[in-house]
């Protein structure tokens, strides 16, 4: 239906399992396409299985939300946690904060492997 754009991009998203299959259903994305998953990161630098929602792992990170599951603010919330996880890197905040930052080199280097 869509064309797969021609250029390097990015995908990010929230329990990216959900969101491949919609866009490879409505032949956004190939099924080869690379999502970086909000929510594998999160799961990863906590060192857990358990799965957080995004309201959750955005409270975490000290970012406000509204009006969730409405498909434009989860996108825009995951891109803001995304580059918040970024941003810690380099950062120093509380004890919590600390365990991204000091983790989050090594969860994007696992979510690529995925």
């Amino acid at each position: 239906m869509f064309p797969e754009v021609d250029r390097d991009y990015v995908v990010i998203a929230h329990a990216q399992a959900m969101e491949r299959q919609w866009l490879q259903f409505y032949a956004i994305i190939k099924p080869e396409r690379e999502i970086l998953d909000t929510q594998a990161i999160d799961r990863h630098i906590r060192n857990s299985n358990t799965l957080g929602a995004l309201i959750d792992v955005c409270a975490k990170l000290g970012i406000r939300t509204a009006n969730l599951h409405n498909a434009g603010n989860d996108a825009a919330f995951e891109l803001t946690c995304f580059l918040r996880f970024a941003c810690l890197a380099g950062r120093d905040y509380d004890e919590y904060v600390a365990g991204y930052q000091k983790n989050f080199v090594r969860a994007i280097a696992w979510v690529n492997e995925g």
